[in-house]
């Protein structure tokens, strides 16, 4: 498992709640219901079955060797970066194929990720994207096996 030196705390607070449904972690709301993932725009948190496709995200990641860090964990993967550029890319309506070469499976949990992200407001940032280089070559797995 890699882990970059990269305090989570310095990531937008977008990314940080990408990260968090990435994880596994609940985000807080705020009494009215809301989430604020900055300070102009407010988001309706994840229902529970968009939480589920985050955990459906996170087992095709898994499959495929990716290491998603645990709930509170202080630092970012490298892997998670991967995924967070992807998400951001596939976010983009003109923006390539975000993960080329990918399982598909796990292509589309992040592009069917990516469309429930803007659902609930949680725009990444284009920086995002350079960010993070794929954290290493994806082959094609097969499922069958």
């Amino acid at each position: 498992m890699m882990v970059t030196t990269m305090a989570l705390k310095r990531r937008s607070l977008v990314e940080r709640k990408v990260l968090a449904l990435l994880r596994g972690e609940e985000i807080a709301a705020q009494p009215n219901g809301k989430v604020r993932p900055s300070r102009t725009r407010a988001a309706a948190g994840p229902t529970r079955a968009q939480a589920r496709h985050f955990v459906e995200l996170r087992g095709h990641a898994a499959y495929n060797g990716f290491t998603i860090l645990p709930a509170g964990a202080p630092y970012i993967g490298v892997d998670e970066l991967g995924l967070l550029a992807w998400l951001a890319s596939a976010q983009r309506l003109h923006a390539p194929d975000p993960a080329p070469g990918a399982d598909p499976v796990l292509r589309a949990a992040v592009l069917h990720c990516a469309g429930l992200l803007d659902e609930m407001g949680l725009r990444l940032s284009m920086l995002t994207t350079c960010g993070a280089r794929t954290p290493r070559p994806m082959v094609l797995k097969d499922r069958a096996a």
